[in-house]
Protein backbone atom coordinates (compact mmCIF):
# COMPACT_ATOMS: atom_id res chain seq x y z
CA UNK A 1 0.00 0.00 0.00
CA UNK A 2 1.90 3.38 -1.08
CA UNK A 3 1.67 6.36 1.64
CA UNK A 4 -0.90 7.96 -0.66
CA UNK A 5 -3.80 5.34 -0.30
CA UNK A 6 -2.63 5.35 3.26
CA UNK A 7 -3.47 9.31 3.91
CA UNK A 8 -6.83 8.29 2.57
CA UNK A 9 -7.66 5.67 4.35
CA UNK A 10 -6.88 7.58 7.35
CA UNK A 11 -9.53 10.40 5.79
CA UNK A 12 -11.80 7.57 5.82
CA UNK A 13 -11.07 6.40 9.25
CA UNK A 14 -11.84 10.18 10.68
CA UNK A 15 -14.55 10.47 8.66
CA UNK A 16 -16.09 8.11 10.16
CA UNK A 17 -15.35 8.52 13.83
CA UNK A 18 -16.59 12.90 13.04
CA UNK A 19 -20.09 11.11 11.42
CA UNK A 20 -20.65 8.41 14.02
CA UNK A 21 -19.80 11.13 17.02
CA UNK A 22 -22.10 13.57 15.25
CA UNK A 23 -24.51 11.51 15.24
CA UNK A 24 -24.72 10.26 19.01
CA UNK A 25 -24.72 14.05 20.04
CA UNK A 26 -27.83 14.84 17.47
CA UNK A 27 -30.21 12.17 18.79
CA UNK A 28 -29.06 12.87 22.32
CA UNK A 29 -30.22 16.44 21.62
CA UNK A 30 -33.35 15.84 19.31
CA UNK A 31 -34.46 13.25 21.29
CA UNK A 32 -35.01 14.46 24.31
CA UNK A 33 -37.99 16.69 24.45
CA UNK A 34 -36.10 19.16 27.33
CA UNK A 35 -32.65 19.06 25.21
CA UNK A 36 -34.65 20.38 22.31
CA UNK A 37 -36.14 23.43 24.01
CA UNK A 38 -32.61 24.74 24.89
CA UNK A 39 -31.10 27.18 22.57
CA UNK A 40 -27.48 26.10 22.65
CA UNK A 41 -28.14 22.68 22.34
CA UNK A 42 -30.02 23.64 18.41
CA UNK A 43 -26.44 25.57 17.97
CA UNK A 44 -24.68 22.58 19.01
CA UNK A 45 -27.17 20.60 16.48
CA UNK A 46 -26.98 23.11 13.61
CA UNK A 47 -22.86 22.69 13.98
CA UNK A 48 -22.71 18.88 13.91
CA UNK A 49 -24.32 18.98 10.48
CA UNK A 50 -21.88 21.24 8.80
CA UNK A 51 -18.72 19.05 10.26
CA UNK A 52 -20.61 15.79 9.58
CA UNK A 53 -20.94 17.84 5.84
CA UNK A 54 -17.43 18.51 6.02
CA UNK A 55 -16.40 14.84 6.90
CA UNK A 56 -18.62 13.13 4.39
CA UNK A 57 -16.50 15.61 2.01
CA UNK A 58 -13.18 14.09 3.14
CA UNK A 59 -14.52 10.92 2.56
CA UNK A 60 -15.84 11.13 -0.63
CA UNK A 61 -12.58 12.93 -2.08
CA UNK A 62 -10.83 9.69 -0.28
CA UNK A 63 -13.15 7.65 -2.70
CA UNK A 64 -12.54 9.78 -5.64
CA UNK A 65 -8.47 9.70 -5.28
CA UNK A 66 -8.49 5.79 -4.65
CA UNK A 67 -10.20 5.32 -7.45
CA UNK A 68 -7.60 8.07 -9.71
CA UNK A 69 -4.80 5.85 -8.02
CA UNK A 70 -6.42 2.51 -9.14
CA UNK A 71 -6.75 3.90 -12.87
CA UNK A 72 -3.67 5.69 -12.83
CA UNK A 73 -5.15 9.06 -13.81
CA UNK A 74 -3.86 11.00 -10.52
CA UNK A 75 -1.95 12.72 -12.64
CA UNK A 76 -4.53 13.61 -15.30
CA UNK A 77 -7.07 16.80 -15.75
CA UNK A 78 -11.05 16.96 -15.72
CA UNK A 79 -13.06 20.17 -16.78
CA UNK A 80 -13.60 22.50 -13.87
CA UNK A 81 -17.83 22.01 -14.26
CA UNK A 82 -17.07 18.14 -14.00
CA UNK A 83 -15.36 18.68 -10.93
CA UNK A 84 -17.48 21.03 -9.54
CA UNK A 85 -20.28 18.63 -10.11
CA UNK A 86 -18.57 16.35 -7.62
CA UNK A 87 -20.59 15.95 -4.58
CA UNK A 88 -17.27 15.67 -2.55
CA UNK A 89 -16.47 19.31 -3.78
CA UNK A 90 -20.02 20.67 -3.14
CA UNK A 91 -20.49 19.15 0.68
CA UNK A 92 -16.82 20.77 0.84
CA UNK A 93 -17.84 24.44 -0.35
CA UNK A 94 -20.84 24.09 2.04
CA UNK A 95 -18.93 23.29 4.57
CA UNK A 96 -16.14 25.58 4.39
CA UNK A 97 -17.66 28.85 5.58
CA UNK A 98 -20.10 27.28 7.63
CA UNK A 99 -17.40 26.20 9.82
CA UNK A 100 -16.48 29.72 10.66
CA UNK A 101 -19.90 31.43 10.49
CA UNK A 102 -21.27 28.95 12.93
CA UNK A 103 -18.97 29.27 15.92
CA UNK A 104 -19.41 33.44 15.38
CA UNK A 105 -23.25 32.61 16.31
CA UNK A 106 -22.62 30.89 19.17
CA UNK A 107 -20.00 33.22 20.90
CA UNK A 108 -22.75 36.38 19.44
CA UNK A 109 -25.72 34.16 21.13
CA UNK A 110 -23.36 33.48 24.31
CA UNK A 111 -22.66 37.36 24.30
CA UNK A 112 -26.68 38.33 24.03
CA UNK A 113 -27.06 36.31 27.09
CA UNK A 114 -24.22 37.96 28.65
CA UNK A 115 -25.24 41.74 28.62
CA UNK A 116 -29.08 41.56 28.37
CA UNK A 117 -30.00 37.96 29.84
CA UNK A 118 -33.37 38.92 30.66
CA UNK A 119 -33.88 39.78 26.82
CA UNK A 120 -32.45 36.45 25.96
CA UNK A 121 -34.97 34.55 28.05
CA UNK A 122 -37.87 35.94 26.73
CA UNK A 123 -36.50 35.76 23.02
CA UNK A 124 -38.93 33.83 20.90
CA UNK A 125 -38.25 31.31 18.74
CA UNK A 126 -37.55 33.99 16.11
CA UNK A 127 -34.18 34.59 17.57
CA UNK A 128 -32.68 31.34 17.89
CA UNK A 129 -33.98 30.51 13.99
CA UNK A 130 -32.10 33.63 13.07
CA UNK A 131 -29.27 32.40 14.66
CA UNK A 132 -29.15 29.01 12.72
CA UNK A 133 -30.64 30.24 9.28
CA UNK A 134 -28.22 33.17 8.76
CA UNK A 135 -24.84 31.20 8.37
CA UNK A 136 -26.92 28.54 6.30
CA UNK A 137 -28.06 31.35 4.00
CA UNK A 138 -25.01 33.44 3.65
CA UNK A 139 -23.21 30.09 2.75
CA UNK A 140 -25.57 28.91 -0.05
CA UNK A 141 -25.98 32.68 -1.52
CA UNK A 142 -21.66 32.11 -1.85
CA UNK A 143 -21.98 28.53 -3.47
CA UNK A 144 -24.75 29.62 -5.73
CA UNK A 145 -22.64 32.82 -6.89
CA UNK A 146 -19.78 30.20 -7.40
CA UNK A 147 -21.48 28.07 -9.49
CA UNK A 148 -23.28 30.78 -11.50
CA UNK A 149 -19.43 32.06 -12.59
CA UNK A 150 -18.00 28.49 -13.36
CA UNK A 151 -21.47 26.99 -15.31
CA UNK A 152 -19.89 24.48 -18.32
CA UNK A 153 -16.13 25.84 -17.30
CA UNK A 154 -14.50 23.45 -19.89
CA UNK A 155 -10.87 25.09 -18.84
CA UNK A 156 -8.88 21.62 -17.69
CA UNK A 157 -7.97 21.31 -13.78
CA UNK A 158 -6.44 18.71 -11.63
CA UNK A 159 -8.20 15.49 -11.41
CA UNK A 160 -7.75 15.60 -8.29
CA UNK A 161 -10.09 18.21 -8.16
CA UNK A 162 -8.92 20.43 -5.03
CA UNK A 163 -11.02 23.22 -4.29
CA UNK A 164 -8.38 25.62 -3.62
CA UNK A 165 -6.32 24.51 -6.65
CA UNK A 166 -9.18 25.38 -9.26
CA UNK A 167 -11.64 23.35 -9.07
CA UNK A 168 -14.00 26.17 -7.40
CA UNK A 169 -13.79 29.53 -8.50
CA UNK A 170 -11.03 31.41 -7.27
CA UNK A 171 -12.51 34.45 -6.24
CA UNK A 172 -15.68 32.57 -4.27
CA UNK A 173 -13.82 30.34 -2.79
CA UNK A 174 -11.38 33.33 -1.59
CA UNK A 175 -14.00 34.55 -0.02
CA UNK A 176 -15.52 31.55 1.73
CA UNK A 177 -12.16 30.42 3.29
CA UNK A 178 -11.71 33.88 4.23
CA UNK A 179 -14.92 34.52 5.63
CA UNK A 180 -13.69 31.56 7.70
CA UNK A 181 -10.88 32.63 8.88
CA UNK A 182 -11.94 36.23 10.00
CA UNK A 183 -15.28 34.33 11.81
CA UNK A 184 -13.08 31.75 13.85
CA UNK A 185 -10.69 34.82 15.23
CA UNK A 186 -13.48 36.93 15.76
CA UNK A 187 -15.55 34.15 17.61
CA UNK A 188 -12.35 33.92 19.94
CA UNK A 189 -12.43 37.83 20.11
CA UNK A 190 -16.01 38.12 21.05
CA UNK A 191 -15.54 35.60 23.79
CA UNK A 192 -12.75 37.61 25.49
CA UNK A 193 -14.85 40.60 25.37
CA UNK A 194 -17.42 38.78 27.12
CA UNK A 195 -15.13 37.82 29.79
CA UNK A 196 -13.45 40.60 29.85
CA UNK A 197 -16.60 42.42 30.53
CA UNK A 198 -17.97 39.86 32.73
CA UNK A 199 -14.61 40.38 34.86
CA UNK A 200 -14.80 44.43 35.03
CA UNK A 201 -18.06 44.85 35.52
CA UNK A 202 -18.16 41.85 38.41
CA UNK A 203 -20.90 40.36 36.48
CA UNK A 204 -23.55 43.22 37.26
CA UNK A 205 -25.54 42.09 34.57
CA UNK A 206 -26.25 39.04 35.36
CA UNK A 207 -27.79 40.21 39.10
CA UNK A 208 -31.05 39.50 38.15
CA UNK A 209 -30.41 35.66 37.48
CA UNK A 210 -31.16 32.74 39.74
CA UNK A 211 -28.46 31.16 41.79
CA UNK A 212 -28.95 27.93 39.39
CA UNK A 213 -29.47 30.35 35.93
CA UNK A 214 -25.73 31.74 37.19
CA UNK A 215 -24.42 28.48 37.18
CA UNK A 216 -25.81 27.32 34.37
CA UNK A 217 -24.19 30.37 32.84
CA UNK A 218 -20.67 29.86 33.95
CA UNK A 219 -20.51 26.34 32.66
CA UNK A 220 -21.89 27.72 29.15
CA UNK A 221 -19.08 29.94 29.52
CA UNK A 222 -16.76 27.38 30.42
CA UNK A 223 -17.71 25.16 27.29
CA UNK A 224 -17.73 27.73 24.67
CA UNK A 225 -14.23 28.82 25.79
CA UNK A 226 -12.97 25.08 25.41
CA UNK A 227 -14.90 25.08 22.41
CA UNK A 228 -13.42 28.14 20.80
CA UNK A 229 -9.66 27.08 21.60
CA UNK A 230 -10.00 24.24 19.82
CA UNK A 231 -11.45 25.94 17.01
CA UNK A 232 -8.48 27.99 16.55
CA UNK A 233 -5.83 25.55 17.69
CA UNK A 234 -7.60 22.77 15.26
CA UNK A 235 -9.21 24.49 12.59
CA UNK A 236 -7.43 28.41 12.23
CA UNK A 237 -4.25 27.23 13.14
CA UNK A 238 -3.94 24.83 10.14
CA UNK A 239 -5.78 27.22 7.70
CA UNK A 240 -3.27 29.61 7.72
CA UNK A 241 -0.41 27.36 7.45
CA UNK A 242 -2.16 26.00 4.48
CA UNK A 243 -2.67 29.07 3.27
CA UNK A 244 0.44 31.12 3.81
CA UNK A 245 2.52 27.63 3.35
CA UNK A 246 5.80 28.80 5.11
CA UNK A 247 8.97 26.11 4.51
CA UNK A 248 7.01 24.49 1.72
CA UNK A 249 5.05 22.63 4.65
CA UNK A 250 2.12 21.56 2.16
CA UNK A 251 4.46 19.52 0.58
CA UNK A 252 5.04 17.04 3.32
CA UNK A 253 2.69 17.68 5.85
CA UNK A 254 -1.27 18.57 4.26
CA UNK A 255 -2.31 15.59 5.48
CA UNK A 256 -1.78 15.85 8.69
CA UNK A 257 -3.31 19.80 8.92
CA UNK A 258 -6.31 18.79 7.08
CA UNK A 259 -6.35 15.83 9.62
CA UNK A 260 -6.65 18.43 12.32
CA UNK A 261 -9.00 20.04 11.10
CA UNK A 262 -11.26 16.76 11.03
CA UNK A 263 -10.64 15.93 14.50
CA UNK A 264 -11.47 19.47 15.85
CA UNK A 265 -15.22 17.68 15.06
CA UNK A 266 -14.09 15.20 17.93
CA UNK A 267 -12.57 17.24 20.07
CA UNK A 268 -15.96 19.02 20.42
CA UNK A 269 -18.38 15.83 20.90
CA UNK A 270 -15.76 15.09 23.92
CA UNK A 271 -16.27 18.87 25.12
CA UNK A 272 -20.05 18.35 25.12
CA UNK A 273 -20.23 15.16 26.57
CA UNK A 274 -17.88 16.20 29.55
CA UNK A 275 -19.31 19.65 30.10
CA UNK A 276 -23.30 18.93 29.93
CA UNK A 277 -24.59 16.31 32.15
CA UNK A 278 -27.99 16.26 30.40
CA UNK A 279 -26.25 14.65 27.18
CA UNK A 280 -23.80 12.43 29.38
CA UNK A 281 -26.59 11.00 30.84
CA UNK A 282 -28.55 10.38 27.99
CA UNK A 283 -25.90 8.71 26.35
CA UNK A 284 -24.58 6.77 28.93
CA UNK A 285 -28.28 5.01 28.95
CA UNK A 286 -29.39 4.80 25.67
CA UNK A 287 -26.37 3.98 24.03
CA UNK A 288 -23.58 2.15 26.00
CA UNK A 289 -26.64 1.06 28.47
CA UNK A 290 -27.70 -1.24 25.75
CA UNK A 291 -23.86 -3.05 25.39
CA UNK A 292 -24.40 -6.23 27.71
CA UNK A 293 -20.99 -5.78 29.81
CA UNK A 294 -22.06 -2.21 30.46
CA UNK A 295 -25.57 -2.31 31.01
CA UNK A 296 -24.91 -3.58 35.10
CA UNK A 297 -22.29 -1.23 35.42
CA UNK A 298 -24.57 1.63 33.61
CA UNK A 299 -27.66 0.52 36.13
CA UNK A 300 -25.75 0.36 39.19
CA UNK A 301 -24.26 4.25 37.97
CA UNK A 302 -28.02 5.42 37.74
CA UNK A 303 -29.41 4.08 40.93
CA UNK A 304 -27.12 6.09 43.06
CA UNK A 305 -28.52 9.81 41.73
CA UNK A 306 -31.69 10.95 43.09
CA UNK A 307 -32.65 14.05 40.74
CA UNK A 308 -32.82 17.46 42.30
CA UNK A 309 -34.77 20.57 41.26
CA UNK A 310 -31.92 21.93 39.54
CA UNK A 311 -31.32 18.97 37.53
CA UNK A 312 -28.03 17.95 39.25
CA UNK A 313 -27.49 14.29 40.58
CA UNK A 314 -27.56 13.46 44.33
CA UNK A 315 -25.49 10.85 45.80
CA UNK A 316 -26.29 9.11 48.98
CA UNK A 317 -29.67 9.57 51.18
CA UNK A 318 -28.59 12.57 53.12
CA UNK A 319 -30.62 15.66 52.48
CA UNK A 320 -30.71 19.31 53.24
CA UNK A 321 -33.67 21.15 53.12
CA UNK A 322 -33.28 24.61 52.98
CA UNK A 323 -35.92 25.37 55.29
CA UNK A 324 -35.14 22.77 58.38
CA UNK A 325 -31.36 22.19 57.70
CA UNK A 326 -30.19 18.98 57.56
CA UNK A 327 -31.76 15.58 58.00
CA UNK A 328 -29.85 12.14 58.69
CA UNK A 329 -30.81 9.66 56.53
CA UNK A 330 -32.43 6.54 57.63
CA UNK A 331 -30.91 3.66 59.72
CA UNK A 332 -31.15 0.70 57.20
CA UNK A 333 -29.50 -1.13 59.31
CA UNK A 334 -31.41 -1.25 61.86
CA UNK A 335 -35.41 -0.75 60.44
CA UNK A 336 -36.56 -1.71 64.36
CA UNK A 337 -34.97 1.26 65.80
CA UNK A 338 -35.93 3.81 63.33
CA UNK A 339 -39.55 3.07 63.32
CA UNK A 340 -39.12 3.67 67.20
CA UNK A 341 -37.44 6.86 66.73
CA UNK A 342 -40.21 7.71 64.26
CA UNK A 343 -42.94 6.68 66.75
CA UNK A 344 -41.35 8.71 69.07
CA UNK A 345 -41.10 11.73 67.51
CA UNK A 346 -44.52 11.88 66.48
CA UNK A 347 -45.87 12.90 69.82
CA UNK A 348 -43.55 15.83 69.85
CA UNK A 349 -44.80 16.93 66.26
CA UNK A 350 -46.03 20.72 66.82
CA UNK A 351 -49.69 21.14 66.21
CA UNK A 352 -50.43 21.92 62.55
CA UNK A 353 -51.93 25.74 61.61
CA UNK A 354 -54.34 27.24 59.21
CA UNK A 355 -52.30 28.46 56.52
CA UNK A 356 -54.30 31.02 54.05
CA UNK A 357 -53.92 29.38 50.37
CA UNK A 358 -52.08 32.17 48.88
CA UNK A 359 -49.26 31.97 51.42
CA UNK A 360 -48.76 28.22 50.35
CA UNK A 361 -48.83 29.41 47.00
CA UNK A 362 -46.11 31.86 47.21
CA UNK A 363 -44.12 29.25 49.27
CA UNK A 364 -44.37 26.69 46.80
CA UNK A 365 -42.74 29.10 43.75
CA UNK A 366 -39.33 29.58 46.28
Amino acid sequence: MTAFAMNMYLYLAEGVIVCTSNGLLTLCIIGSRSNRKRREFLLIVSQGVADTMYAIAFMLIAVHRLHLEATAMLNGTFPRWECALHPALFLHDIATPLLGLLPMAMSINFLISSVIPLWYMTARHNYTASLIAVPYLVTALLVLINYALIWGDQSPTSSLCIASNGAAHPATYGVMLGIRLVANIGSACVYLAIVIYLTKSHGRSLQSLSAYQKKSHRNAKITLGMVTTNSILLLFVPDILLLVNPFNINQKYSTILYSMTLSKTTINFLIYVLRYREIRGILLKSVFGKIPFLKYRVSEMSIGKLPTRAGQSQFGADTINPRTGPQSSINRSNPDSTRGELSKSNNQLPPLRNIPRNQVACQNNF
